[in-house]
């Protein structure tokens, strides 16, 4: 009888263990509300304390696969790659027909500023599926491609500006910006029909940009269309004091400046204009 009741109270000690530590608010906390922990101190930009719970979600046997998820990105923004990518692999190897946990090593790798690398990951997702694309990220990838492609273009290597832009609308098929610079670049390499097509494409998908005109009105100068051409070249003209760019990103301001005066008939005026261009090292086609 006595080893019976010695035996029963064994067994009511965790229980009662489990109470107290409630009771005295010590209680471990569940896999569940380390990842809400987690999730909080994530959103809170709290980057040690995420990976604190989460990890301890991770260690338990609940599986919470986000907790993976949200640990790499929370690695990523201490600076440890090491650790970042081995979370992504994790995610990748419990999911590797899913393009979402592609397309999140590539915001990992983006957080981790290699670029290149976020591109690749990026690409394998699209080849998986585009549906759950991340818009902004292929933004801010096809930019940086097409950042690429402008240096190759400012040096004069127009293939190699125009391969580097096809890759960022593959990124972001729906780019304005890019749509616009590839644009230029076709003209630039006499590719007139390449060009009308970017600059349509341009209206498209943007809101009118001054830019977008001065392309236009020399395009319609390159047909022979006079009165479109001085029509565009105005409109460039007046939309772009409307624009606090630097002075740099302003450039085309000047060309449209002298193509309007030179379709108006003011050669020096346009030449003036245009030789501001040529001093900057910035492609002027005449």
């Amino acid at each position: 009888m006595v080893i019976f009741t010695k035996h029963k109270s064994a067994l009511l000690l965790p229980g009662l263990l489990a109470l107290l530590l409630a009771l005295t608010g010590c209680r471990p906390a569940t896999p569940a509300e380390s990842f809400q922990r987690g999730m909080d101190c994530y959103h809170d930009s709290d980057w040690s304390e995420a990976i604190t719970n989460f990890t301890r979600c991770l260690e338990s046997s609940f599986r919470v696969p986000d907790a993976s998820r949200y640990r790499a990105y929370a690695w990523a923004k201490t600076g440890d790659g090491r650790n970042a990518r081995a979370d992504c692999q994790r995610l990748i190897s419990l999911a590797p027909g899913k393009s979402g946990s592609y397309y999140w090593a590539a915001q990992v790798e983006y957080a981790l500023a290699d670029y290149d690398a976020a591109v690749v990951e990026f690409e394998m997702g699209q080849r998986i599926g585009s549906r759950d694309c991340p818009l902004e990220l292929a933004d801010n990838l096809a930019l940086h491609c097409a950042g690429y492609a402008y240096d190759r273009y400012a040096a004069g290597q127009l293939p190699g500006a125009l391969k580097g832009l096809d890759e960022a609308l593959q990124l972001s098929p729906t780019n304005a910006a890019i749509y616009s610079l590839r644009g230029w670049v076709r003209f630039y390499a006499n590719d007139i029909g390449g060009a009308i097509a970017d600059n349509e494409r341009t209206f498209h998908y943007q809101y009118p940009f001054p830019d977008i005109y001065t392309l236009r009105a020399w395009l319609r100068l390159e047909r022979g269309d006079l009165a479109g051409a001085k029509t565009d070249a105005r409109q460039a003209v007046e939309l772009w004091p409307k624009y606090q760019a630097p002075v740099a990103a302003r450039l085309p301001e000047t060309m449209a400046g002298g193509l309007l005066a030179y379709l108006n008939g003011e050669n020096a005026k346009a030449t003036e204009q245009w030789n501001q261009l040529l001093t900057l090292n910035h492609y002027c086609p005449v």
